[in-house]
């Protein structure tokens, strides 16, 4: 019963880990796709001001 018991924990302990890491992963993700949107603007907003001084 013991055994068992030990086999559960470590698999309910496995799949919060992968959870853990898959949460994240998408954070991450989610992140890195905003800064890239904000420095693609910032990249347009300087464009654009650099061609109405010309």
């Amino acid at each position: 019963m013991i055994e068992e018991l030990h086999q559960n924990l470590q698999t309910f302990v496995a799949g919060q880990f992968f959870v853990k890491i898959a949460l994240r992963f998408l954070s991450l993700r989610k992140a890195a796709k905003f800064s890239r949107c904000f420095l693609h603007a910032v990249i347009i907003r300087l464009a654009v001001s650099a061609s109405e001084r010309v």
